[in-house]
């Protein structure tokens, strides 16, 4: 009798008892969702790809929900446009265009900005909202929750929007899996933020803000590896300013430090879109020049050397340093091996240009540039 009793099937489930399974397999499901993005976000990845690993770990864990997107903006933007989608709905948010007005204000985008809490609103076919007649239709989305988000910048704000197919899901679920998800996006951004701002500052030269020697060096291999192979032109000039110590010796290394600011400028100001120039070390710059043959690069370098010397940087006493910069050129196309030794080159023109009087412009074949170029197309 106990064998019988053991056998007997268990009894099925009614009606409530399967849909509060369902909520409870969809619930964890999303918060499973959750753990793999946490586990998935490398270390390096961009604000970008936490975001969409985000939204591609929820639609990928339930069917029911069909699209996340992301915007990330002005808390007063009058038009929400999705930045990063996934989900089968994906066309949807590609198209779309929240445009602020008296319908769109109360639905859940801009409510959630405005109220800084969870807004869940359903999708219906009859809707006066034109795109979620369309959407209803065509992909059978029935409910949408809006997350904001507070970013990195706390000039900007953010929005996480979930749409499923069942317009009972999110009452079913729960709101508290997908604000989980807001939650980690805010921290998984700021620290996608944080590690973006240390990788720029471990570039940058403190003084100038411009790309450091480390930063330029791989700049410079890049364009060299770009020229070589397409067998397209590439200058590199390296500017040295004359007589640099005499300077922190009669005006200090503050006046110093702020006649480096002003030829950084004044070099910045001359170059062209897609030019880079860094702060080698010292009081020595380089210029990268990419699709530049020989004759241009020169042109540039007198350009800026002409430019330095009409500056006259002011100081902190109101008076004016007159400072004038040697510079060396060199180019490809050049029977030249590596980066290194086009730099190299550059720097052997540089010595050349010194010991040749300074405030003048020299080629790699040794040769001082007389040229007084025409109008560059300044960025």
């Amino acid at each position: 009798m106990l064998f019988t009793r053991l056998l007997k099937p268990a009894r099925s489930l009614d009606a409530s008892e399967r849909a509060e399974l369902d909520a409870l397999r969809e619930s964890n499901a999303v918060m499973t969702a959750l753990l793999a993005a946490a586990t998935r976000l490398a270390a390096g990845v961009s604000s970008d790809d936490v975001v969409l690993r985000i939204c591609e770990s929820v639609v990928g864990a339930t069917s029911r929900v069909r699209l996340a997107w992301f915007w990330v903006g002005s808390p007063d933007a009058t038009e929400l446009r999705p930045m990063i989608s996934a989900g089968p709905a994906k066309a949807y948010a590609g198209k779309l265009v929240i445009t602020k007005n008296a319908i769109t204000r109360f639905g859940p985008a801009f409510r959630a900005l405005l109220s800084n809490h969870a807004e869940v609103t359903r999708v219906f076919a009859l809707a006066p909202y034109a795109p979620w007649r369309d959407t209803a239709r065509q992909y059978g989305l029935e409910v949408a929750i809006a997350l904001p988000l507070r970013m990195p910048d706390p000039s900007r704000r953010g929005l996480l929007v979930f749409y499923a197919d069942d317009r009972d899901y999110f009452e079913r679920v729960g709101l508290a899996p997908f604000e989980a998800f807001a939650r980690f996006s805010e921290v998984a951004l700021a620290q996608s933020a944080a590690r973006f701002a240390l990788a720029t500052e471990a570039q940058t030269d403190a003084l100038t803000g411009l790309p450091n020697r480390r930063a330029l060096a791989d700049q410079l291999d890049l364009e060299f590896r770009q020229s070589s192979d397409a067998s397209r032109a590439l200058s590199v000039l390296v500017i040295d300013v004359d007589h640099f110590k005499s300077i922190n010796d009669s005006f200090g290394h503050d006046n110093g430090d702020r006649v480096l600011k002003a030829i950084a400028r004044a070099i910045g100001r001359t170059l062209r879109r897609g030019d880079s120039v860094g702060r080698w070390g010292g009081e020595e710059f380089v210029v990268v020049l990419p699709q530049s043959p020989a004759t241009e690069g020169a042109a540039i370098a007198e350009r800026i050397r002409g430019r330095v010397e009409r500056l006259q940087p002011a100081l902190d006493d109101g008076r004016r340093a007159k400072v004038t910069v040697s510079i060396g050129v060199a180019s490809l196309p050049a029977p030249t091996d590596s980066a290194a030794e086009l730099l190299r080159d550059a720097d052997r023109a540089l010595l050349a240009a010194k010991r040749a009087g300074r405030n003048r412009v020299v080629g790699a074949a040794f040769q001082e540039v007389k040229t007084r170029p025409g109008p560059l197309t300044i960025s």
